[in-house]
């Protein structure tokens, strides 16, 4: 048996099969999308807060103070010293075994065509395109998270039907941004609750999404009936929902929100515990001091002011510990517009900066300049982060899996080929105080 070289197909620069310098081809082409595809992630390297973890076991282990020694006081000369006091702790723990995977298959006879628009390079360069917009839409969704895995929120009862309205709730204590992180091709199946994934009986197969028609609405690749009041969507590879070994190819393998094998998300980050209880295993409740600080208006949208903004940075200022932090507003195109629209009268400004995936302008708040970065998949909320106190986790950048020499491996049954895709990371915080979030804030969504 001969193998084609690399010589054979007109790239002759290095010899090698064709499978192997997918790994220098393709892989390198997909770590340098990266930062253009996720602009928060871009910012995160910037500020060197992407780092490899460094796990004690199966979590990476980080200690929070929660009460200082008190062994401090006002003395006069020949007065005792105070007793030292006892520094009092809790630890988090963050586990970061998790991450983004895919695999590209290709068949026999896609492997052989060697001519026309249909050639094994048009074909393979298709279903990698493919998978860039996957990571692209599960990533980003899970970066601006709760670290559950839900994507959508669809409300009333129905017959059987192939459009699917999905409902836009941003406010204090829900985050469903209509149809803003689902996708064509996105394999979803229907959950009844926020909390355990168990599976709505009348969907018995999960199903995909064929065309998203507009911000709150969608068209399913078949007919499905929706019998239960409230349902949520998530990601999942599930064909048949009784069978427990199909069920273990989806995100929720464990029926619970805990069991999502994504990043904890920026959304839970920079909470009070109203999204993401007892975050990285710390509660709140017991630690009030385990919390971001948080401007609301209970769940009533209301239109966005100077003053607000002066109100959230000024208590969130007195939190952390300083009048000028080194943070950065985050928020999505459709807050900014309600920005622009409170601003111009007021005052004149212009992007600072401009770079693929997002602007880059500038608020003063008690002279203080807060940049102000943009990204489609945040929420739409106001993000104060301070990206010192933010750690992206970084065990695999993204990769073409070298465990089998990087070349396409036989599957298994079938006359096929794959190659395995990762990106293995956790994205969190061990200081929740340092970072602040608005909410309520009235807009019109326009993200499609």
């Amino acid at each position: 048996m001969t193998t084609a070289m690399i010589g054979d197909s007109g790239y002759t620069a290095t010899t090698g099969t064709f499978s192997h310098v997918m790994k220098e081809w393709y892989e390198n082409a997909m770590e340098s999308l990266v930062p253009q595809m996720f602009p928060l992630y871009d910012w995160l390297k910037e500020n060197g807060s992407v780092v490899k973890p460094k796990p004690q076991g199966k979590y990476i282990v980080f200690d929070l103070m929660t009460k200082l020694g008190s062994g401090a006081g006002f003395r006069g000369e020949g007065d005792y010293l105070p007793t030292a006091g006892q520094t009092t702790g809790v630890q988090g723990k963050v586990p970061y075994l998790r991450g983004l995977k895919g695999r590209v298959e290709i068949s026999a006879e896609a492997m052989d065509t060697k001519e026309g628009s249909g050639a094994f390079a048009n074909i393979l360069d298709t279903e990698i395109q493919g998978l860039l917009t996957e990571f692209k839409y599960l990533g980003s969704a899970a970066m601006w998270g709760n670290g559950d895995g839900l994507l959508a929120k669809f409300g009333s009862t129905g017959v059987s039907t192939t459009s699917l309205t999905v409902q836009c709730e941003e406010d204090y204590n829900s985050c469903y941004p209509g149809s803003r992180w689902l996708y064509e091709g996105l394999s979803v199946i229907p959950v009844v609750s926020t909390s355990s994934y168990a599976v709505d009986t009348s969907w018995t197969a999960a199903t995909t999404i064929s065309a998203i028609t507009s911000d709150t609405a969608c068209t399913l690749s078949a007919s499905k009936t929706q019998e239960t009041a409230v349902r949520y969507l998530v990601e999942h590879q599930c064909s048949d929902n009784t069978n427990s070994t199909q069920m273990t190819k989806g995100s929720v393998t464990l029926a619970t929100a805990s069991s999502f094998r994504g990043p904890m998300g920026i959304n839970a980050m920079a909470d009070d515990g109203t999204f993401s209880s007892s975050y990285c295993g710390i509660s709140e409740s017991t630690y009030p001091q385990w919390k971001s600080t948080i401007s609301h208006n209970s769940g009533t949208a209301r239109s966005i002011t100077t003053d607000l903004l002066y109100k959230l940075f000024y208590k969130f200022t007195r939190y952390s510990g300083t009048m000028s932090p080194d943070v950065t507003a985050w928020t999505n195109t459709d807050v900014y517009r309600e920005i622009v629209d409170l601003m111009e009268n007021q005052i004149q400004f212009k992007p600072r900066e401009l770079k693929p995936g997002f602007q880059h302008f500038d608020v003063m708040i008690d002279g203080v300049g807060i940049p102000f970065k943009l990204d489609h998949m945040c929420p739409s909320f106001i993000y104060f982060l301070d990206p010192k106190f933010i750690r992206f986790a970084q065990k695999a950048a993204p990769q073409i899996a070298d465990n089998h020499g990087s070349s396409f491996r036989w599957v298994a049954d079938k006359d096929c080929y794959e190659q395995v895709w990762r990106w293995i990371f956790q994205l969190y915080t061990n200081n929740r105080r340092k970072h602040a979030k608005l909410t309520d804030i009235s807009c019109t969504i326009a993200s499609r």
